[in-house]
């Protein structure tokens, strides 16, 4: 159908995205997302009433977001990514630095770290993930840049 964008879900499982009351552009407008099915294992939508190509390329490589009010309370010791941008990265009492972004990158999460020396690509798994404390701000980790 004309006017469909291809939406990548980063929920946990990836329908939760469904869940949403109210979703919102990067400039904080509201919009409107009707649903259609997966594809490829991405969201087929449609935004509003946009029905044609030429008016759905304005929403291209943009960023959806939902209301955090609206996210599900975790369990203990589950984080959104959200909470951990901007902690402290330490390594056995050396801050690397501050957490900038994860991504998926199909075997696992990565954790991005802005250092002193550039950035540091830290795999998000519970072997080099010790601890996070998002009071103390900061993420402990067992991490030598030449393992991974």
């Amino acid at each position: 159908m004309n006017g469909e964008i291809n939406l990548i879900s980063y929920c946990d499982p990836q329908e939760n995205i469904e869940n949403f009351n109210e979703y919102y552009l990067e400039n904080g407008n509201c919009i409107v997302l009707n649903f259609k099915r997966i594809h490829k294992k991405n969201f087929l939508c449609l935004i509003g009433n946009i029905r044609n190509v030429d008016s759905v390329k304005n929403f291209i490589n943009k960023e959806i977001f939902a209301k955090k009010d609206d996210f599900p309370i975790l369990d203990h010791q589950e984080y959104y990514w959200h909470e951990l941008i901007g902690l402290n990265v330490i390594n056995a009492d050396n801050n690397i630095g501050k957490v900038t972004k994860l991504e998926n990158h199909g075997a696992s999460d990565l954790l991005f770290v802005e250092s002193n020396t550039g950035e540091e690509i830290i795999p998000f798994e519970n072997m080099y993930i010790k601890s996070i404390d998002l009071n103390q701000k900061q993420i402990i980790v067992d991490w030598e840049k030449d393992e991974y």
